[in-house]
């Protein structure tokens, strides 16, 4: 899911350690993901200030890995959703404007 949502991309606001943090709901499973370093860190807990919230389940997950399209679909039609928690400027320092793309307008 991580690949598929771009989330390889992110990095930290240049001169900061302010690292970009997802926090992920799959099904009723909660994961939280911190890119630091160019690397993904996945956990089995919340994350303390994430960046952005993503809601969806594990056959939308599989429909999207399937088919990237289908992943704007899936978040136009509610299946999937997604919660900006961070200033625009905070996530385009850190790289999420890629992410925007996929999205419908939030």
């Amino acid at each position: 899911m991580s690949v598929k949502l771009f989330l390889y991309n992110l990095h930290n606001i240049p001169l900061t350690e302010n690292n970009p943090r997802v926090q992920v709901y799959l099904d009723d499973v909660l994961y939280s993901i911190e890119v630091i370093k160019g690397e993904l860190y996945v956990r089995n807990e919340e994350i303390d200030d994430p960046d952005i919230i993503v809601r969806t389940t594990l056959d939308e997950v599989v429909k999207i890995i399937e088919n990237q399209e289908y992943a704007k679909g899936s978040f136009n039609s509610g299946k999937s959703s997604v919660e900006i928690v961070a200033g625009y400027l905070e996530l385009l320092l850190k790289g999420y404007a890629k992410i925007y793309s996929m999205m419908p307008e939030l």
